[in-house]
């Protein structure tokens, strides 16, 4: 009885004593926790022995590294699992008197050790405290982490003298967010209609952009009978020499591999996406470039629906498979619709597998060739956001039999790009800028500021296909001309000497236009000697907001055109353009230094809480930014060169800024993540 009353006293006793510990990160040394030594480590709780600017924490860790074992060292377990989800790098302070200093800080489950992941780094300091940085960013999550291990010289031996006693504290758990190719490069496709939007190049060697990238993890046949096992591992994946590189790999009797996706990291609705990509050669090898639903978490498949823009069956190497998946409601079962092409050289040479998406039709080409459509309806999942996926799967429904003498083979991918549709749907949401200058200085041909002289044809029937009307926008007269390829304003019954002008000035406004010329013809030449402004070559085409141009008339005169007879207007392009405010000015004043997009710099694009824009002459007299259907979600009159815009209320997606400077008005993209 008396021995059964001690071990009862000793639990209670052990039991009051670990309740004083607080086993959670971050762990400072200022609160008690309790470490267990291993194999010759000793840690213990000092007041802070080089107290200094480095370091001011008043107790820090001292661990000895006595005779023993050269992995000898010491672990605490927490209360609770640690957060690899949201958090990618452990950082911690170390001071040791020796050069070179080898860290080694593992994670481990504490119910089954061989679950762990380590990360060992070398000190570049003697004699003073620095702050070391552990990469955890290819740590599988899915896995349950709730001990730290902590060794210093794995694989020496310890004496326990001076040169074996180290001090560490401040260990923190955090997430870095790298810098990483989103949205920022890439190329535009030949139609200007599309602009980029998000973008992987695969620049940066190591792991894919966590920035861009997950992984999905694990076995269990996925649904189609698949042998292999995914992981993070950089066996099964890397980034290396511009190129993604997806490795399935044979290990003993069993295949990994590797599948990423951009889910909770960029959708998207409707777009253009390519893939420039090299395939596995292997049988049984089954790569994909697909996407499914945002909403798959919570619908499941196929009713997310699923797009699968290339792959190839483990079999046939010089063919290829476009489908979508879906769940077809009136019948109660799942529906697939899906076209294949041959290709050549698809392991050897890369080629470009692209989708466009509209909510008319979904088509799928190879290297610019479209083989797939299928038409897109309200009743189809194909009208929300989808997120990205690429893999290598071995086995299963489409790759069939493995080849037995397989070792391992690669999938291999250049980019990644998306773009968007710029045009908004129904041309601009606000008029054109309002003209200031005085009434006594303008000759106006077209605008409701001023009084327009007499004689004015706004259609002449020159033959052209451009579909010309007059629309209200906001109250506002406005010329728009549809399916533009060329047309004209005409008043030759009332001729102007416009020679005691400065400039022409015009608005115009586009969603889609990639080429736009503005003309003058005067009587005395006639088509002859008609000259032109390039809007393209002197300045770009800005799409999706009102621009206002002030040409000089010495842009003309220069060509040898006489500004004493002028008798019409005449535009040619493509696209959709809406005019307004064409009218001739004299104003020498008048600024030429026209807003460029070199004007500007946005220094938090994307953002996912503030775009900072600053110029560097110029004052900014108003921003409005508009989505891409035309809508106005802000608006600014800042007055200033640095203004700080606040997008935490907006949604996650492509921006347009219609930004006004003193020199004129121009455009920028904005993202918001």
């Amino acid at each position: 009885m008396y021995l059964m009353m001690k071990k009862i006293t000793l639990f209670f006793i052990l039991l009051i004593s670990l309740s004083g510990y607080t086993q959670s990160l971050p762990i400072d040394f200022e609160t008690p926790i309790l470490w267990t030594d291993f194999d010759g480590g000793n840690v213990t709780t000092i007041s802070n022995p080089q107290n200094n600017s480095d370091n001011n924490s008043a107790n820090v860790g001292q661990m000895i590294k006595n005779a023993g074992h050269p992995w000898a060292g010491s672990y605490v377990t927490l209360s609770g699992a640690m957060d690899f989800n949201n958090n990618n790098t452990f950082s911690m302070k170390v001071y040791s008197i020796k050069a070179n200093t080898k860290v080694l800080l593992k994670v481990e489950n504490s119910g089954n050790p061989s679950i762990n992941y380590e990360q060992q780094v070398t000190m570049t300091k003697v004699n003073a405290w620095e702050t070391v940085v552990f990469n955890y960013s290819l740590i599988n999550t899915s896995n349950t982490y709730d001990r730290i291990v902590i060794i210093f010289d794995n694989g020496t031996v310890g004496n326990g003298s001076a040169n074996f006693t180290f001090y560490f504290d401040d260990i923190i758990l955090y997430n870095i967010a790298p810098s990483c190719p989103s949205g920022t490069i890439g190329v535009t496709p030949s139609s200007f209609t599309y602009e980029l939007v998000w973008a992987d190049e695969f620049s940066d060697n190591g792991a894919p952009c966590v920035a861009n990238w997950g992984y999905d993890l694990g076995g269990g046949g996925w649904g189609n009978g698949e042998v292999q096992t995914y992981t993070n591992n950089s066996n099964n994946v890397i980034v290396e020499g511009g190129l993604l590189k997806i490795k399935a790999k044979k290990n003993g009797g069993s295949y990994t591999s590797a599948r990423i996706k951009s889910q909770g990291k960029f959708k998207f609705k409707y777009g253009k996406a390519d893939v420039r990509a090299k395939l596995p050669v292997a049988q049984g090898t089954w790569p994909a470039i697909w996407m499914l639903g945002s909403n798959f978490p919570t619908v499941g498949w196929p009713h997310s629906g699923e797009i699968d823009i290339m792959e190839q069956t483990g079999g046939n190497k010089n063919e290829i498979l476009g489908t979508l998946h879906w769940y077809n409601t009136a019948g109660n079962s799942n529906a697939n619709y899906g076209q294949t092409t041959s290709i050549t050289n698809a392991s050897s040479q890369f080629h470009i597998y692209s989708l466009e998406w509209t909510p008319d039709t979904v088509k799928i080409f190879l290297d610019g060739v479209q083989f797939f459509v299928l038409n897109n309806n309200e009743d189809l999942p194909f009208n929300a956001d989808f997120f990205m996926i690429l893999n290598v799967a071995m086995g299963g429904t489409l790759g069939g039999a493995i080849d037995p003498a397989f070792t391992e083979d690669s999938m291999e991918i250049d980019y990644v790009r998306v773009y968007q549709r710029m045009e908004p749907s129904n041309g601009p949401a606000e008029a054109a800028p309002t003209p200031t200058e005085n009434a006594s200085n303008v000759i106006s041909i077209f605008s409701d500021a001023y009084t327009d002289i007499t004689g004015v044809d706004l259609n002449p029937d020159w033959n052209q296909t451009t579909t010309t009307t007059e629309v209200s926008i906001a109250g506002n007269n406005t010329l728009k001309y549809a399916n533009l390829n060329y047309q004209g304003t005409d008043f030759a019954g009332n001729v102007q000497d416009v020679s005691g002008m400065t400039h022409l000035h015009f608005d115009y406004w586009t969603g889609n236009a990639t080429s736009l010329r503005f003309f003058l013809v005067n009587a005395s030449t006639g088509e002859a000697g008609e000259k032109f402004y390039d809007i393209v070559t002197e300045r770009g085409i800005m799409i999706g907001s009102w621009v206002s141009l002030n040409i000089p008339l010495t842009h003309f005169t220069n060509q040898e055109f006489s500004l004493a007879d002028v008798m019409q207007f005449k535009v040619d392009g493509n696209g959709t353009v809406f005019l307004d405010n064409m009218y001739f000015v004299n104003n020498p004043s008048l600024s030429t230094d026209e807003f460029t997009v070199s004007d500007v710099k946005i220094l938090s694009n994307p953002t996912k809480r503030n775009w900072v824009i600053k110029t560097s002459h110029l004052e900014i007299n108003s921003i409005a930014v508009f989505d891409l259907v035309g809508k106005k979600v802000l608006s600014l009159t800042p007055r200033s060169s640095d203004v700080t815009i606040d997008a935490s209320h907006l949604k996650a997606g492509l921006y347009i800024a219609k930004i006004q400077t003193t020199n004129g008005i121009g455009s920028l993209k904005l993202i918001k993540e």
